[in-house]
């Protein structure tokens, strides 16, 4: 049987690793803001819940993982008045915008704030 003090020492430890856990989780879905270029593989027009447009380009990155470097397709989003200039970009179409880049369940996609080349 635990004394009163091994058992809140076992309580804190379980915090601790709890606050890790959860420290973690929102470092994945934090933001981070760059300049992004890219050349537009494809667009795709679609409507959120709300019914508002919005527009998703792929674009494909080189990325390099342990030593393996590979290509991948990476959705780059324009929602709200960017929607407009999103859908003008065309597949071959080079671009640089302001981004906003997050990682969700290790999966990257970016959300432009400012297209520059307009």
């Amino acid at each position: 049987m635990l004394s009163k003090r091994q058992s809140l020492i076992a309580a804190i430890v379980c915090f601790a690793i709890a606050v890790a856990g959860c420290i973690g989780l929102v470092n994945e879905v934090l933001a981070e803001d760059l300049i992004l270029e890219g050349t537009v593989d494809s667009v795709t027009i679609a409507f959120d819940k709300n019914g508002n447009e919005y527009v998703r380009v792929i674009i494909t990155e080189t990325r390099t993982l342990q030593g393996v470097t590979y290509e991948a397709g990476t959705p780059v989003m324009f929602f709200g008045d960017l929607a407009e200039k999103g859908k003008a970009l065309q597949k071959g179409d080079k671009f640089k915008a302001v981004a906003d880049k997050r990682l969700w369940n290790g999966r990257l996609s970016y959300t432009v704030r400012v297209l520059l080349n307009e």
